[in-house]
């Protein structure tokens, strides 16, 4: 078995999380340039950068793009209660999240819960009962 305390020192090392802006190129075009590890350089060259990256719009009136023809209507999107339905019980729980960083099984758990609704019954006690 390999060392326990080297696997966990080498993860612990890619772990850390490092602050500032590292050394930076006088001039990003030039590698001969030498490098620069003071702060105001560092915003220069950064500031210079970012100017050259994005452009000034042109003001006045913006331009009408033409009409296209449409090649592929889209079919009407029909969505019912059974088809969600469907959708949420084909939910396989042990999936990793996806990009809005929900699981499945969490979903499917809302899912669940949504089915109900809470109200106050006639003896002031909350009460779960399914949606009708």
């Amino acid at each position: 078995m390999a060392n326990p305390k080297a696997i966990s020192s080498y993860s612990n090392s890619k772990l850390k999380t490092r602050q500032g802006i590292g050394e930076l190129y006088r001039d990003p075009n030039d590698e001969n340039s030498g490098v620069t590890d003071k702060d105001q350089q560092k915003a220069e060259i950064l500031s210079r950068f970012y100017n050259s990256v994005f452009t000034r719009e042109p003001g006045g009136q913006v331009p009408e793009l033409a009409m296209k023809k449409i090649v592929h209507q889209m079919e009407e999107l029909k969505i019912t209660e059974s088809g969600i339905k469907k959708i949420f019980n084909e939910l396989k729980p042990n999936k990793s999240p996806g990009p809005d960083k929900f699981n499945q099984a969490f979903l499917k758990m809302q899912h669940k819960a949504s089915q109900y609704h809470c109200r106050l019954s006639s003896t002031n006690h909350w009460k779960m009962e399914p949606y009708h």
